[in-house]
């Protein structure tokens, strides 16, 4: 039991007489606890016949080896196998999991006991559970005391939200250990929405109008604020006048004719002709700085001024 005193003797025979030693078999140091256990020494062998183990804990279980030996080969060994008995006890490393519906989900318990103890699983509120394709169960020994318990449910419905109990029992006594698998609540995936398309600029004579603060508009390429106190005829003039294309008029070339008279009998000298083109005018139309439709219009006129000269006859005699 632990807690207790083991004594391990060994008796060696030869000649010269052999002398004897102990260590453990997986080379761990030998505790030897004295005062109540208050004290202890750590050591790689212990000399004697007699290997005498006080307030024995778990962790002096395993195989010891007395080995003999006088010098004249070959050396003897002999093994003892040291078995404490104590409480079974579970230790839960992860005693909160969460997990999403329709995952599997992975639980576990350490378990410490001697002797060898029976191990299940059970729902706190639903019994024993048995292994089978939802419920998958293995155990993993990790010395000669100790050893893992693993449970895997698969498919997680809401009923298999709650507590689990691992349970180890022995001759000594029981022990449970507690596990709460809550629902894991992952974020919504990121939803779309339509985003309003935004209004075109408007453009007039390839500058752009803005309509929101100060609502200009354009009259012949030029921006021109427009007020709010006016009424809506003179806003409906304006729109109209802003339709309307530029004026302009050209004076078309003027021709001016010169003439010349001959001298003698039967001969003239014909009239000479000079051109003189007129510079091209234009005349624009524009809206008045307030917006307002124009009030005269600028007419250029084109004259052409045309002289015409009989040429002299010739008669016969």
């Amino acid at each position: 039991m632990e807690g207790g005193t083991i004594r391990l003797r060994c008796r060696s025979t030869g000649k010269p007489e052999p002398k004897v030693h102990w260590k453990r078999k997986d080379n761990r140091h030998i505790v030897i606890r004295s005062d109540g256990a208050r004290e202890k020494q750590e050591s790689a062998t212990v000399k004697g016949d007699t290997l005498e183990l006080t307030n024995v804990h778990r962790t002096d279980m395993g195989k010891y080896l007395c080995i003999a030996k006088n010098n004249v080969p070959p050396t003897v060994s002999k093994e003892f196998n040291v078995q404490i008995h104590f409480h079974p006890m579970i230790k839960v490393t992860n005693q909160l999991v969460a997990a999403p519906t329709g995952s599997n989900v992975h639980i576990q318990c350490y378990v410490e006991t001697s002797p060898k103890a029976m191990h299940s699983w059970a729902k706190v509120d639903g019994g024993d559970l048995m292994p089978n394709a939802k419920y998958k169960m293995s155990e993993t020994p990790i010395n000669e005391y100790s050893l893992q318990m693993d449970l895997t449910i698969t498919s997680l419905e809401p009923k298999d939200f709650g507590g689990y109990l691992c349970i180890a029992k022995n001759a000594l006594g029981k022990a449970e250990g507690t596990i709460r698998l809550q629902e894991l609540h992952l974020p919504s995936a990121p939803t779309t929405s339509d985003v309003p398309e935004q209004e075109p600029e408007k453009y007039d004579e390839g500058v752009p109008t803005d309509s929101d603060d100060e609502n200009f508009v354009l009259v012949g390429g030029e921006p021109t604020a427009d007020g709010d106190d006016r009424s809506s005829d003179d806003q409906q003039r304006q729109q109209e006048q802003q339709k309307k294309p530029s004026v302009s008029t050209k004076k078309p070339p003027q021709t001016v004719h010169g003439g010349g008279s001959g001298g003698g009998n039967g001969g003239g000298g014909g009239g000479g002709v000079r051109h003189h083109d007129n510079k091209q005018r234009h005349g624009s139309v524009k809206g008045s700085g307030s917006g307002y439709p124009p009030r005269w219009l600028l007419v250029l006129t084109a004259v052409a001024t045309v002289t015409l000269f009989r040429s002299p006859a010739v008669s016969r005699w």
